[in-house]
């Protein structure tokens, strides 16, 4: 007696969605508060405290030479009221890195 004939999709198989639905349909419940970017699928997290945005924006100018791991613990601290996360959010928002190599530095984005 032959084997039984091997599922074509394993998810099918399984009794699930497939797995570019599971995960786009996961990513979404988890930034349920964000905005979907169309062009690249990410989301983008809403800034809860906009009401700390000018001394966020002084202390970025003042430790912009610090990478992004120690610029957000640097914010977290300076900033009284501002958690890590939402640090690390509001950097993203507000703040890039430019320039090459070791001479990278953060600046703010245009219009923010």
């Amino acid at each position: 007696m032959p084997p039984p004939a091997a599922p074509t999709n394993a998810f099918e198989a399984l009794g699930t969605k497939s797995g570019a639905t599971a995960a786009t349909s996961s990513n979404t419940n988890n930034n349920a508060s964000g905005d979907a970017d169309t062009k690249t699928g990410k989301t983008q997290a809403q800034i809860t405290k906009p009401e700390l945005l000018p001394a966020f924006k002084k202390a970025v100018i003042a430790n912009q030479k610090l990478s992004k791991m120690a610029i957000v613990e640097v914010l977290s601290v300076q900033i009284d009221g501002l958690t890590k996360a939402e640090a690390k959010v509001m950097l993203e928002y507000v703040a890039e890195r430019r320039g090459a190599g070791r001479a990278k530095v953060w600046e703010l984005k245009d219009g923010r």
